[in-house]
């Protein structure tokens, strides 16, 4: 279900006040624009009213019975936006542009005559050419620079979602008005994905840190530092020939380095990396590792490293 869309925009992303503000100036105008530009081209004054912003999914904007065409516009083959005109609004754009006589009886504005394939085709270039020319400054805000266009894909009468353009579940920001033509209205509508306008027309808005994720975070910490950590105590490493480990038996004498001091030097290894070097002494009958200097590098030693 279509959720308005302020309201819908300051839940889900948390933009601020001015943000929201600017979508509804920036798409009020766009449908502006569309009123005008239509009015020029029909030589008919067109009048807008009740212009509404909402966010629903595609396949929730292809679903409207009232709205049975949809075309979507491309620029190289990656969809920008969709628009979406009910029939009568249709209806009476085509009768406008080819002088036919309205029809002024209920039950032909509640029912218009059928749009034939050819009519269908100058409704494509009508909106062509108005995306491309006097609308392309206002749409530039909401999709990016328009360099080319062209319809990627439509929905006609109960077709479903038009293939091959949105995916059925993307969320569009939806800007819709309704427009009055030689005494009939219908509502235009123009569905934008809602990814796309936000990284366009609003930059991301980093959430204020709130007293619950301060929270959070110490209980993260004082997990992580009741955690344990592995040591291990590495005496040398030595690099031998696969054929002289497969002759390795009992009674094997293996070279591990040259003996510096009397008492050897460990090191204490975590996760492969060496943390401290020291020496084993025998202590009350344990082994005990005993600390002489902390490892400053974030390489290791090769008289340190494990094998």
């Amino acid at each position: 279900m279509a959720k308005p869309g302020l309201v819908a925009l300051a839940d889900a992303y948390g933009l601020e006040r001015t943000h929201q503000q600017k979508f509804k100036l920036l798409t009020e105008r766009l449908l502006q624009g569309l009123s005008e530009g239509l009015a020029k081209i029909t030589a008919h004054s067109v009048r807008l009213s009740d212009s509404r912003l909402a966010t629903q999914s595609f396949s929730e904007l292809c679903a409207r019975d009232t709205a049975p065409r949809l075309l979507v516009f491309a620029q190289a083959d990656k969809p920008l936006f969709a628009l979406q005109l009910e029939a009568v609004l249709e209806r009476s754009l085509l009768d406008a542009l080819l002088g036919s006589p309205r029809a002024n009886s209920a039950a032909s504005a509640a029912t218009p005559p059928q749009i034939t394939p050819t009519e269908g085709r100058m409704l494509k270039q009508l909106f062509v050419g108005l995306a491309a020319g006097a609308l392309s400054r206002t749409l530039t805000p909401l999709v990016g620079r328009i360099t080319s266009l062209k319809i990627l894909g439509s929905r006609e009468g109960n077709d479903g979602v038009a293939a091959g353009t949105f995916a059925p579940s993307e969320m569009l920001l939806s800007a819709s008005g309704r427009l009055s033509l030689d005494g009939r209205e219908g509502v235009a509508t123009f569905g934008f994905p809602l990814a796309r306008a936000l990284q366009v027309a609003a930059p991301p808005v980093t959430p204020a840190i709130t007293g619950l994720r301060v929270d959070q975070e110490r209980k993260i910490g004082t997990l992580l530092a009741a955690s344990s950590l592995t040591l291990e105590a590495v005496l040398g490493k030595v690099q031998l020939p696969l054929n002289k480990v497969k002759e390795l038996g009992p009674g094997s004498v293996i070279l591990l380095g040259r003996i510096e001091r009397k008492v050897p030097t460990v090191a204490l290894c975590a996760a492969g990396r060496t943390l401290f070097g020291g020496t084993i002494v025998a202590d009350r009958g344990w082994y005990r590792f005993l600390l002489q200097r902390e490892e400053k590098s974030s390489g290791q030693s090769d008289n340190y490293r494990a094998a």
